[in-house]
């Protein structure tokens, strides 16, 4: 094999790499990751760690010297582990979004016009008309709750963002209706993430 035969491997590798960075990303930038993706993610970083340490060992031994494209995967991998134990992916698209969710929340009607009571205590509370897209994120459904809005995520059932001005919601007890299993991760202001516990 000539050196332009690992050229095209590296590049290759290295696509591949920087692919599956970008999907691993985007899984963390939703209010739930989404586990199938990782799991998936995980089967290929398996499978590729191996042809990554071969082909790097060969390239060395062949060539007798490193080429700047064994170090993409490393580099890679050190800046994903930093983005995703910092909550980066999942805060910088909720930056981009966060002004869409203020103004729809903002167009809602109050709360005191609008009939929660009997509604929350075992149903979710009434559906209110949102767009199918708010900023970067799809949205299922939402929902005025006698402690804010709920907004369902587009692409999962289990997840999503609540705007609560008082900072809670009844997660037990006897008025937490489908709030019994949900947890609430604080992102800024009046604004959180929840996903159903297992």
């Amino acid at each position: 094999m000539d050196e332009a035969h690992y050229r095209r491997v590296w590049a290759l590798l290295s696509v591949g790499v920087v692919a599956s960075a970008l999907v691993l990303l985007w899984s963390f930038s939703r209010p739930s990751p989404s586990w199938g993706a990782l799991l998936g993610l995980l089967v290929l970083l398996v499978l590729c760690v191996p042809v990554w340490v071969i082909a790097t060992s060969v390239l060395g031994i062949r060539l007798d010297r490193w080429t700047w494209w064994s170090v993409t995967a490393p580099v890679v991998a050190v800046v994903l582990l930093v983005c995703v134990c910092t909550g980066a992916p999942l805060r910088a698209r909720w930056a981009a979004s966060r002004g869409g969710f203020e103004a729809v929340v903002a167009s809602l009607p109050v709360r005191s016009q609008v009939d929660v009571d009997g509604v929350g205590d075992r149903y979710k509370g009434p559906a209110v008309d949102v767009p199918s897209r708010i900023g970067a994120y799809a949205v299922r459904e939402a929902t005025l709750e006698r402690c804010g809005v709920v907004f369902v995520d587009g692409s999962d059932d289990d997840s999503g963002f609540a705007y609560l001005p008082t900072g809670e919601c009844p997660a037990t007890g006897p008025h937490a209706g489908w709030f019994d299993g949900l947890r609430f991760t604080h992102l800024d202001g009046s604004w959180y993430t929840w996903h159903q516990s297992a």
